[in-house]
């Protein structure tokens, strides 16, 4: 099987061998519901085992004074999209929710206030937290996101 890339209406490039990555067919879109449902649910839990390693990833790179915010939100979209083996809008949204609420869970429990360590009162102040860090959180949600989409 050869896989034809449009570049314009007129004018296509052969590529010259098979395809075995499958990057330029969509057959593995689930045909029904019930595959829907599959590929949502392998993508929630590939998401929540991201989360599980960019917890430790977290944890590790703090330890050794590296902020590495995006990483936990980039694993969990990798986790998702990896395990759910499809292309999909909503579930990308999944992994994002899942991201923003991670990432904001590692800031508090990480990183909370002097003052205060209970959760309602870092999310009641979450706009006193360190601009560059909601940016963090705000990027990792995106990667989360865009890599949660799928293949």
């Amino acid at each position: 099987m050869y896989s034809r890339v449009e570049l314009s209406p007129r004018r296509s490039l052969a590529i010259s061998s098979p395809d075995p990555l499958n990057l330029f067919n969509d057959a593995h879109q689930p045909a029904n519901a019930q595959g829907t449902a599959v590929a949502f649910a392998k993508g929630l839990a590939g998401s929540l085992l991201g989360a599980v390693l960019g917890y430790f990833v977290f944890d590790f790179a703090l330890g050794n004074g590296l902020y590495m915010m995006v990483a936990p939100g980039a694993l969990v979209g990798l986790g998702c999209g990896y395990l759910s083996g499809v292309r999909s809008l909503p579930i990308g949204v999944l992994a994002a929710v899942i991201a923003l609420v991670f990432s904001l869970f590692l800031e508090w429990h990480f990183l909370p206030f002097r003052a205060d360590r209970s959760l309602s009162f870092f999310l009641q102040n979450i706009a006193d937290v360190n601009k560059m860090d909601l940016i963090m959180i705000g990027v990792s949600t995106l990667f989360g996101f865009w890599f949660g989409r799928g293949r």
